[in-house]
């Protein structure tokens, strides 16, 4: 069964409650999406015809990137400042003026190609700020920024026709340094900066009017002057030597400005690919909260915190590097590269808001031709290829453990890759009560037809533990309570290394009796401890003959250090009389890490 196809049908295992009265009112984090940037970002023809393909190698992804290519291949007109081939949709700070006539095709396929997917809903069209003219750009060149606005526009509409999330806008200073404040433009830096910041305004303003409820997804952000805000009382002082300068005036224009509909998702790529540690991320996300403060005007600092995600970013390739003396490299060992990435990806998506993303060059994810100084590139990398299953064994399952670990658990359990059962006796079977449990505490009584479980009642509770046939799940035997106030069959299971549990079990009820399936910790003395991390989760669901069913996982986290092993525990309460019962069967523990 397919991680999609299940996810689908198989539903949640863990119990959640609902949110009613005073609780309704309390924000819910959204679900975290993963999306794939890189060198293989589709054409709106290649997405098309490789739709089922694209989206059964990028399972851990909820979107991507994509290439919006001029299909007419229109030249520059005449007279144009424009250096670069007719038809990128990415370079868009030129002073030729696109139509949407040129994008017809791409439009019509895009739009198509969004609405045939099934999981890669949140796609976003690339553009950067490179300024791509012979000249050197000039923020006061009103007829070029009319140019400018209009483009962005225009992909903005284009965007919200098709189906996609928004815009990807990557502001890194590439060949042109657009940010730099230049003084041989003829104009001081305080008008400089003042003319960056009205271009700001005018940017999102026509951003936003064709889209008002786009999500503008940045590569860098704040993050590019953060080097502004350390050591002097104000980074618009210390902006006017700094690359990137003039992009703290921009921005600060758009939130001038910037709608209430609208989405920011700060990218943090340099911050993200070096990140290494739980600490790293934690930092990440700290210092966004402090700088951002002294890079913000005050007046739109609220807005910004609305508006604003922090999405940080993850760099695949730093897990295939292969030259030690890099900066980037990890390790030689496929495995153990395999092993940081999914817990990097883990806290990347963890202090992430809604969107985390990476990126990917020297390999792709589905079958992709690259050529020229990419592929040089590419080959330069001694790993299998050419794709990054390939480089990385494992590394789609990995991801989906990192981004989503409750679902690459419940996909193993819906495949039915168990190991072996930790309960020993699980459907009370064997009445031969020749073992002895040795985990079971010393406050509790065997149940001596079915060893190795074990009961408990207080004094108060006068019900009966017994052991019944043919009245199990499947017309065996099953674990009997009549009458019981309040008490629990229970067994002790020892912990194991990185484990993560899967617990299940089946019921049937009469009268007023309650159960439900529970975890109590003990410490390395075999005694009752961590109360506070005890577990409870109800019977729900009608099987078969009014049988019910209890299932959760138990991960690692909710471990509690020190713990050295617990009991699974079938706990009752409400039985008064003869007529409130209990029947147990098929109890199962599973450490879905385990060999």
């Amino acid at each position: 069964m397919s991680y999609r196809l299940m996810t689908a049908l198989f539903g949640t295992i863990l119990c959640a409650g609902t949110l009613s009265g005073a609780n309704a009112n309390f924000a819910l984090e959204p679900q975290k999406k993963l999306i794939k940037f890189g060198w293989d970002a589709p054409t709106p023809a290649y997405l098309l015809k490789h739709l089922d393909e694209i989206e059964n190698h990028m399972t851990p992804y909820d979107g991507m990137s994509i290439d919006l290519n001029s299909s007419t291949k229109k030249k520059a007109p005449p007279g144009s400042k424009w250096e670069r081939a007719a038809g990128s949709a990415s370079m868009m700070f030129g002073d030729w003026k696109w139509e949407r006539s040129f994008f017809e095709r791409e439009i019509a396929e895009l739009k198509e190609a969004n609405a045939k997917l099934k999981y890669l809903k949140h796609n976003f069209i690339n553009t950067n700020s490179m300024a791509v003219i012979k000249d050197k750009f000039d923020w006061f060149d009103d007829e070029i920024w009319s140019v400018i606005t209009n483009n962005f526009a225009l992909m903005a509409s284009i965007a919200k026709e098709t189906g996609c999330k928004g815009l990807l806008l990557d502001i890194e200073n590439y060949e042109r340094q657009t940010f730099l404040y230049n003084p041989a433009m003829k104009h001081s830096y305080a008008d400089t900066w003042d003319k960056v910041r009205q271009r700001g305004r005018e940017f999102i303003t026509a951003i936003t009017k064709a889209y008002p409820d786009i999500t503008l997804f940045t590569f860098f952000w704040l993050d590019q002057n953060y080097v502004s805000a350390d050591g002097v009382n104000s980074p618009y002082l210390k902006s006017e030597k700094w690359i990137m300068g003039l992009s703290l005036a921009f921005i600060n224009g758009i939130y001038d400005v910037l709608p209430e509909t609208a989405t920011i998702v700060e990218g943090m790529e340099a911050a993200g690919y070096r990140a290494d540690s739980r600490s790293d991320y934690e930092a990440i996300a700290a210092n966004r909260m402090k700088k951002s403060k002294w890079l913000i005007d005050p007046a739109h600092y609220e807005k910004y915190r609305r508006r604003t995600q922090l999405g940080i970013a993850t760099y695949l390739d730093r897990y295939i590097h292969t030259d030690p003396k890099s900066v980037w490299f990890l390790s030689a060992d496929a495995k153990k590269n395999l092993e940081l990435l999914k817990r990097n990806l883990g806290y990347a998506l963890y202090f992430s808001d809604e969107y985390a993303w990476t990126w990917g060059e020297k390999r792709s994810w589905y079958p992709w031709e690259f050529t020229g100084w990419m592929k040089k590139a590419c080959d330069a990398v001694k790993r299998p290829g050419p794709l990054w299953g390939d480089a990385v064994p494992g590394i789609t399952r990995g991801m989906i453990c990192a981004k989503d670990p409750h679902r690459y658990y419940r996909e193993k359990i819906a495949n039915n890759e168990f190991p072996r059962n930790l309960v020993r006796n699980p459907g009370f079977e064997d009445t031969s009560a020749a073992e002895v449990n040795g985990n079971l505490p010393s406050d509790c009584s065997f149940l001596k037809a079915a060893r190795p479980w074990g009961y408990w009642q207080p004094a108060s509770s006068k019900g009966h533990f017994t052991i019944e046939k043919d009245t199990g799940f499947n017309g065996s035997k099953a674990a009997k309570l009549t009458g019981v106030k309040s008490g629990t069959v229970l067994q002790g299971i020892q912990l194991e290394e990185n484990g993560v549990y899967f617990l299940r079990a089946k019921a049937k009820t009469a009268g007023n009796a309650n159960i439900t399936l529970n975890i109590g910790w003990h410490d390395e003395k075999g005694r009752w401890n961590f109360w506070g991390s005890n577990v409870a989760v109800p019977f729900s669901g009608k099987t078969v003959n009014g049988w019910k069913e209890a299932s959760f996982l138990l991960m690692k986290e909710q471990i509690p250090a020190g713990a050295k092993s617990f009991s699974v525990m079938l706990s009752v309460k409400g039985g008064e009389s003869g007529q409130d019962q209990v029947l147990i069967d098929d109890v199962e523990v599973y450490n879905l890490n385990g060999k």
